[in-house]
């Protein structure tokens, strides 16, 4: 194609009148050979055409975007679905080694928009291509790398982070080609950023600056050893410390100063909120009148050297973090941090000390780079050697921290606020001295983030100043005196008063604990917090509210106090004027009501002025963490709450409405959040009001309005809530509307609903399926999806609907389709099956109807016949069945006779596609160890690294699967009129049952056991937690010896929790109900004892035929589960008449009163 036509083209994409059109050509000739490797010539010819740095739509750019959705839809190899025969489109060899061979190149000599498009480009290639096919990359970079022409290193640098990058989170042993490539490219990297470090230009920061990136990236998730040693890490240790070292240029400082007021005013308008697009023109004006250009409005306030001494902090922080903190690495790195400790821990913290002088003598320190340093002074505080060194500084640490924690000493006078947002047309009423936080309504919209948390210079000094609070013993009391003076004194700004309950607040966990402080927090509370709840000052209030909520789990000595803390609180959230207030006193309140039972009673009364104001907070701010307060008090009154179920439903339901009609809907998640959160909250509403009939009835059409919006809208996301609304509408009664409400779910679930079933395929769905509302078209989805091409994932799914369907509707009437059922799963079983667990899905489901009608599913079976077989099916899936019982045991598949010669090989099922890898972590083969530990009379050697069989897990969950498998067996065992197939594998019936039955004695004997040392470890860690480092010369090489040996246990301990955690998990699929798992259900001991027994006493030869094959040691296991069967039906016995008595105790007290 003519490469004029394609510019023309690309050009054309952009002009709203031809846009169509040339978007049709472009897709008519995107697949012809030769077109690609176009685009990516004319990205490389047309790439200068622009200038630097200027926002400009080009040909180029253009270009640059069709090439990387080309590349990023099209490079991989692709093979046909099952039952093509057409390949899909891929990029042709040719053209693609056209681009290979020029890439590199395209990314040096393009500007920057085009090049951001190039190097994704460049990450899919290197993810495919490399090594296998292009290992000539390193070459062509090294190249460019070594060239004295300095303009083509930053290309190149970008080239080779993307290189890096694509290995980041792989594991070691899977890094051996970057290794290789970096033995190359580190030692050239060190030189160049050695070589650019004096030079101050844009262009050198940024060089600089990606070779940081680039070794980050290189050490984020495995520190290389044989790659970056002592030596090496020397080397650049030196590097980052000089460049933490140096100071701001004043350039950066003006360029900081201006986006700073800039920043500034972002916070003030808070634009999503309540600046409107036309205003948008006045907010431009007003930041020109400043100094600030409307081109740097969305440039962020790190630039140049602050970004680099951001990188480096990082850097220093992250190695201690991850690799150099002696007792806390595993043990590949116990010498590297041993080496870090002694050799530059100190020197590093001497650098970062003069990072907090420098913010404490008012110079520009960035957000995080200062939140990196408190990072790394935190992990400092537990080793002696760097403790001496920050001991002395510690004065300097309470100050830097303390104008970290004081929340008002970031925020903007009101009188700012109020004189732009009056010229904006808003009006604002509020004390000129109260910070922005407590005069806004929008502050009390904003939801908690947790990654802002997570780089917030706050947080890090909270942290900081509870580990060494926890650590050091000398440092509590100071910071405890300091707080004291700030609160006794007679005149002290009251900002320092928010920053000394800051601090206390954020300590509370640990004063609780100390026998010194716990007594006194009460008296503190008393006369310090109540006072400032009649304060002028708003943040004032509501930190007081925080600090009581901080402290709500404090015992109370004197009933009147608590009685004061709960009214303060109840009497802020019902008549204070200012949103955030209002906020912390709910929250506040709800923490003390869970911690104080009389906190409770107080309360009780009020309940129904304090639901409706929580609603009506709720609806002027849309915060979910009101919603979860919400929750918590329906919960703790539920009675209460009953007679205004219906105003509190509708008020959630307008508010619900008035989320999803907003603009900023689509644009906000927390909006979503909300929007679940309203949900959850109506159908804890929903079951409060259960038996309460009439109540129910009128929440029926408030619900069904939500339901009928969320289906109108089509909002995928909430289907799971509706379902569950739905649920508790229909569990015990159904109203015609409710029954007019199936069909439209029928008909929503087929038009949106297959390509997420798995998703939506929620324990509400099950019941709203399964209940009492069941009709065949309902059965019909799960059959479209076995039989289609959903994946195996949705596959399982829907065999597990069927199975429940079956399940649930026993006796019910539903023969009909009880063969369509069982043909879909057999049919599936003929197909490729790559995981055990489906196989496991289907033959559940024949089992499940086995249970229902065991003449039934047996004169199914002899009618189905399968394509090249005259004969009928009974036969072969008997025979898959009882060779396949280990599959019930997990998600691998193996034959029951390793568990009893413990000898590995690989025995697949003929028709299973399933490719088994390798074991990469031991937990795994430990699992078999213990099962065939426990079943052989004499236990075994724990199992090495080199005995790892290929296997990839074994579940010692799946405790509904092993329970269907031997109902089934028993059921097989007892027929009247067996099948020949029956007795053919009359000597494997009884061992597979033997072998569930080992399962499931294991499952409850790891739960004990987990359960034990879950206890044990708790009593441990409330011990460590009240442990302190009593002082530096006290940390001596002996505690550190200690330390790694406790640390080499934690990761034993850590290990066996890691397996035992991961092997009781329930699976998604197990956490379906059926009435198999309901707690009076089908004891499968006493129904395999029961069956067994019968046949020995009515049937001798059928008897002899299912047990003689037994050994010495299963006969035992059998006898043992005998025993065990008699016990559990003792037991139920014995609970039953328990209850028995309990209910005629309560008829008896019923009747005297």
């Amino acid at each position: 194609m003519d490469p004029n036509r394609i510019i023309q083209a690309l050009r054309g994409t952009i002009d709203p009148k031809m846009r169509l059109t040339a978007e049709n050509e472009l897709n008519q000739v995107g697949a012809l050979t030769g077109l690609t490797p176009s685009w990516g010539n004319t990205v490389i010819t047309w790439g200068d055409s622009g200038r630097e740095g200027c926002i400009l739509i080009t040909p180029s750019v253009i270009a640059a975007i069709y090439l990387k959705n080309m590349v990023t839809q099209y490079w991989p190899d692709r093979e046909p679905m099952a039952g093509e025969v057409i390949f899909p489109f891929n990029i042709h060899e040719n053209d693609r080694q056209q681009i290979r061979e020029n890439i590199v190149e395209g990314i040096i000599r393009s500007p920057d928009l085009v090049r951001a498009q190039l190097t994704l480009c460049l990450r899919v290639i290197i993810k495919h291509d490399f090594p296998g096919r292009w290992t000539s990359v390193v070459d062509k970079i090294g190249f460019y790398l070594q060239s004295q022409n300095t303009a083509s290193w930053l290309g190149s640098l970008l080239c080779l982070y993307q290189l890096v990058k694509t290995y980041e989170y792989k594991k070691s042993d899977e890094r051996a080609p970057l290794i290789a490539a970096m033995q190359i490219f580190l030692p050239r990297l060190q030189q160049q950023i050695v070589q650019l470090l004096p030079d101050p230009s844009h262009y050198s920061v940024l060089m600089q600056k990606q070779i940081l990136k680039i070794f980050y990236a290189l050490i984020q998730y495995t520190l290389p050893l044989q790659l970056v040693n002592n030596q090496t890490m020397t080397q650049w240790m030196g590097i980052f410390s000089s460049i933490a070292d140096r100071d701001v240029p004043p350039v950066s400082i003006k360029c900081k100063n201006k986006l700073t007021k800039l920043k500034r005013l972002k916070v003030e308008l808070n634009f999503k909120s309540f600046i409107s697009r036309d205003q948008w023109s006045g907010t431009v004006l007003l930041a020109e009148s400043i100094g600030i250009p409307e081109a740097l409005f969305d440039l962020p306030v790190k630039r140049g050297h602050n970004f680099l001494e951001d990188v480096s902090i990082t850097d220093f922080s992250f190695v201690f973090f991850r690799y150099g903190s002696p007792g806390s690495v595993t043990k590949e790195y116990i010498e590297f941090s041993e080496f870090f400790v002694k050799t530059y821990a100190v020197g590093v913290l001497q650098v970062l000390l003069k990072v907090l002088e420098q913010h404490r003598q008012k110079q520009y320190v960035a957000p995080r780079v200062l939140q990196q340093t408190l990072n790394y002074l935190n992990l400092g505080v537990s080793h002696a050697v760097t403790w001496k060194v920050l001991k002395p500084n510690m004065q300097l640490v309470y100050k830097v921290t303390f104008t970290q924690l004081d929340s008002c000493s970031h925020q903007i006078p009101v009188a700012r606020i109020g004189r732009f947002l009056e010229r904006a047309g808003h009006v604002i009423s509020s004390s000129r001295s109260a910070p922005a936080a407590c005069c806004c309504s929008h502050v009390a919209t904003q939801r908690a983030d947790v990654f802002e948390d997570y780089v917030s210079p706050s947080t890090a000094a909270q942290n900081l100043l509870f580990t060494a609070s926890k650590k050091r013993k000398e440092v509590l009391p100071k910071m405890m005196n300091f707080c004291y003076q700030i609160l006794t004194s007679s005149s002290v700004d009251p900002r320092k008063i928010d920053g000394a309950l800051h601090v206390l607040g954020s300590l509370a966990e640990i004063l609780l604990k100390k026998s010194v402080y716990k007594d006194q927090m009460e008296v503190f509370i008393q006369n310090h917090v109540f006072p400032l709840f009649m304060s002028e000052l708003g943040y004032l209030r509501a930190r007081s509210c925080w600090v009581l909520h901080s402290f709500s789990s404090l015992k109370f000595h004197n009933e009147l106090n608590l009685r004061n803390a709960v009214e303060l609180a109840k009497k802020s959230l019902l008549e204070d004027k200012e949103l955030p207030v209002k906020v912390e006193a709910a929250i506040a309140l709800q923490m003390l009501i869970s911690y104080q039972g009389a906190a409770k009673e107080y309360m009780r009364p009020y309940i129904r002025p304090v639901m409706q104001e929580l609603l009506h907070i709720v609806r002027e701010t849309e915060n979910d963490d009101l919603t979860n307060v919400i929750q918590k008090m329906i919960c703790e009154y539920s009675q209460e709450v009953a007679p205004i179920a219906v105003d509190m439903t509708r008020h959630l339901a307008e508010i619900f409405v008035k989320v999803l009609q907003s603009e900023e809907y689509e644009e906000v998640e927390d909006k979503t959040v909300m929007a679940m959160g309203i949900l959850h909250t109506i159908d804890i509403v929903l079951t409060v009001v259960e038996n309460h009939k009439e109540v129910k009835q009128q929440l029926e059409g408030i619900c069904l309005q939500i339901v009928g919006l969320v289906l109108q809208k089509h909002i995928i996301e909430f289907y799971e809530e509706i379902l569950a609304l739905a649920y508790s509408l229909t569990n015990q009664t159904i109203s015609p509307q409710m029954w007019q409400l199936l069909e439209i779910l029928f008909e929503v679930f087929q038009r949106d609903c297959y390509e997420y079933f798995t998703g939506l395929l929620s324990n509400a769905l099950f019941d709203v399926f399964c209940g009492p509302i069941l009709t065949p078209p309902i059965c019909y989805d799960p059959l479209r999806v076995l039989m289609g091409e959903a994946g195996e994932d949705a596959e399982c799914h829907a065999a597990k609907l069927l199975e429940v369907i079956i399940l649930q509707c026993k006796g019910r009437g539903i023969d009909q389709c009880i063969p369509l059922f069982v043909e879909a799963v057999l049919e599936r079983l003929t197909r490729g099956v790559k995981s055990s667990e489906l196989r496991t899905m289907c033959l559940q489901v024949v089992i499940a109807a086995l249970f229902y009608n065991s003449a039934l599913l047996l004169n199914t079976l002899e009618q189905i016949r399968f394509p090249h077989s005259s004969e009928p099916i009974t036969a072969q899936f008997i025979n898959q069945w009882v060779n396949d019982t280990d599959c019930f045991l997990g998600q691998v598949m193996y034959s029951s006779k390793m568990f009893t010669d413990w000898t590995y090989y690989s025995k697949m099922v003929r028709d299973c596609e399933y490719a088994a890898g390798e074991v990469r972590d031991r937990k795994h083969y430990k699992r078999l160890w213990l099962l065939q530990s426990s079943y052989k009379s004499e236990p075994t050697a724990a199992p090495t690294k080199n005995d790892w069989p290929p296997t990839s897990d074994i579940s010692l969950s799946r405790l509904h699967d092993r329970k269907m498998c031997v109902i089934g067996l028993s059921i097989l065992m007892e027929l009247p009129n067996r099948p020949a197939a029956v007795s053919a594998v009359a000597s494997l019936i009884v061992p597979s049952i033997l072998l569930l039955f080992l399962g499931l004695r294991q499952v409850c004997a790891t739960r004990d056991h987990l359960d034990r040392r879950t206890a044990s470890r708790n009593l441990k860690a409330d011990t460590e937690e009240n442990e302190e480092i009593p002082s530096d010369e006290e940390e001596t090489n002996s505690l550190g010896q200690a330390m790694q040996e406790n640390t080499r246990e934690d990761e034993e301990d850590d290990d066996d929790e890691d397996w035992d955690d991961e092997a009781l998990e329930e699976t998604a699929l197990e956490g379906f109900s059926t009435p198999l798992d309901c707690h009076d259900a089908l004891d499968e001991y006493q129904f395999f004892t029961d069956v067994l027994l019968g046949i020995q006493s009515r049937d001798q030869a059928w008897y002899h035929s299912l047990t003689a094959p037994l050994s010495n040691d299963q006969k035992k296991q059998l006898q043992e589960i005998y025993t065990l069967s008699e016990q559990r039906k003792s037991a139920a016995a014995s609970r039953k008449l328990e209850l028995q008595q309990q209910q005629s105790g309560q008829m008896v007290g019923g009747s005297q009163q």
